[in-house]
Parts: structure tokens; C-alpha cells; sequence
């Protein structure tokens, strides 16, 4: 019995360790899943989302959850603006959120952490701050 729960135990490890080393690729490639994005909208500079597991649901299981992109910057811009502010700029968050939604939350979470707000520059450069939310 020891050896059939020794083989379970090397073959569980064996799948998070492939699993955490596919998770690490993915987020060194994730920033050239936006190259086309940034490409069809030239003044994009930068796009924000968070994403964290709230920490109460009415009684429901808090489950954690990437939200969609609800801040851009564009070279006009000297700040990130909301995506609601300004003309043109759903369009962009509707193309960026199709991508970030193709990923599973179970990754995302891996990539980025949990209770965190991302923010991914043209020049490929990702910036990960605590996101504070009730």
C-alpha cells in the first residue's frame, strides 16, 4: 500500500511541478499576447486590471476571479484613464479583456498573485501592485 501511495504522491508532484514550470512560460511569453493589440492601437501605452477572491459573497464560496481591463493610458494621456471616460477606449478593454479571459483564473492566479492590480506596458514591462478591496 506505501508504494502505491509513494507512486500517487511522486505522480501529484510530478503534475504541479510541470504544472508551475508551463505557468512560468506562459507569463514570459504573456505580454507578446498583447503585441497585436498594442499594434492595431498605437497610442496604447499601458492597460490595467486586478484581480484578487473577495473576501465575502453574501454566504456564497468567495471565489477568486480576474476582472476585466477598466484602465488604459494612451500616449495622449498623462495618466491611466477609465475606460468608461473616453470614447474608443471600450473598444480597446473589449479586445484586451478577450484575451485575458482565454486564460483560466487558476493560472492568472499562479502568473500574478492574488488581491493584486496589473499593469502591462507596450514595451512588454508588467508592473504588480497590492490591490486593496472590500
Amino acid at each position: 500500500m506505501s508504494t502505491i501511495l509513494n507512486n500517487i504522491n511522486n505522480l501529484v508532484q510530478e503534475f504541479q511541478d510541470k504544472k508551475i514550470q508551463l505557468v512560468n512560460q506562459l507569463k514570459v511569453e504573456f505580454p507578446n499576447l498583447f503585441t497585436h493589440i498594442f499594434e492595431k492601437y498605437p497610442n496604447l501605452e499601458a492597460f490595467q486590471w486586478n484581480q484578487y477572491t473577495p473576501y465575502f459573497a453574501d454566504g456564497d464560496e468567495c471565489i477568486f476571479s480576474v476582472n476585466e481591463c477598466y484602465y488604459i493610458k494612451c500616449t495622449e494621456d498623462e495618466e491611466l484613464v477609465q475606460v468608461y471616460e473616453k470614447d474608443g477606449y471600450r473598444d480597446i478593454a473589449e479586445d484586451i479583456n478577450k484575451i485575458l479571459f482565454k486564460i483560466d483564473d487558476d493560472s492568472m492566479r499562479t502568473m500574478f498573485g492574488d488581491h493584486v492590480e496589473i499593469e502591462l506596458y507596450k514595451d512588454g514591462k508588467i508592473k504588480i501592485d497590492e490591490y486593496d478591496h472590500d
